[in-house]
């Protein structure tokens, strides 16, 4: 549930893959302990609002602001120090190295001033994490691997978590999993964005929504008024 501090505010946010623009002057906020879901038919633009976010493809803006700061002129690893995790849709991790390994290496990065998680932490919120913290990334189930990009992203301690169709592909009994453990990461302060086709999760875990057409913002509003079924029919039917 939402604090009230406004901790991600995007303002007329434009992204482009070459010459074709995708994203058209989309903005949007997040406050300090607010999970807050975009939603949207295939293609409309969601993952790369994400990206152009994180600084991980070609944007310009009015403003990227961070916890106060204007972080959008900044390279997408200098994002990641100021606060700003994104957990990319595929569960990315270091195959060869064991799930300790991949987590201690993000320990060894920089303090992104945001809440502050442990390694402890990671296996209080993913105990088969540490079950498997000996196994090698690489022979993880994808609903092992995407439990470790998570973690991987909340040891960068984040000021905001952006999650990109975190369910994608996995066992309804995981995801459950997951979203307990983002909502209980918001309560503790984190500000949470996710993109999902999944909408059932999305409004599980947010306490806001947009809904996006063609790179643009055409709906926006709580969870109760989101899940109306005219205005899931509305926006989300093909």
């Amino acid at each position: 549930m939402s604090q009230g501090e406004r901790i991600l505010d995007v303002r007329r946010l434009n992204a482009f893959y070459g010459k074709s623009q995708v994203v058209f002057d989309l903005s949007m906020h997040v406050d300090k302990g607010e999970a807050v879901a975009v939603l949207g038919r295939n293609g409309a633009g969601k993952t790369t609002t994400l990206m152009a976010i994180a600084g991980a493809v070609t944007s310009r803006a009015e403003g990227v602001v961070l916890g106060g700061q204007d972080i959008g002129g900044l390279p997408s690893y200098k994002r990641v120090h100021r606060g700003l995790s994104l957990v990319p849709s595929g569960s990315r991790s270091f195959p060869t190295l064991t799930v300790e390994e991949n987590l201690a290496m993000v320990r060894a990065g920089k303090n992104g001033g945001g809440i502050q998680f442990s390694v402890e932490d990671a296996y209080e919120q993913f105990p088969k994490l540490a079950e498997l913290k000996a196994n090698s990334a690489g022979t993880l189930s994808g609903g092992e691997r995407q439990m470790l990009a998570v973690a991987r992203a909340m040891l960068a301690n984040p000021r905001v978590l952006m999650l990109d169709e975190p369910s994608e592909g996995l066992a309804p009994l995981v995801v459950r999993g997951i979203a307990e453990r983002l909502k209980e990461m918001s309560k503790r302060g984190l500000g949470v964005l996710i993109t999902e086709q999944n909408h059932r999760l999305a409004l599980d875990v947010a306490d806001r929504v947009y809904f996006v057409e063609k790179g643009q913002i055409v709906w926006e509003g709580d969870k109760a008024a989101a899940g109306d079924p005219d205005v899931l029919s509305r926006y989300l039917s093909v």
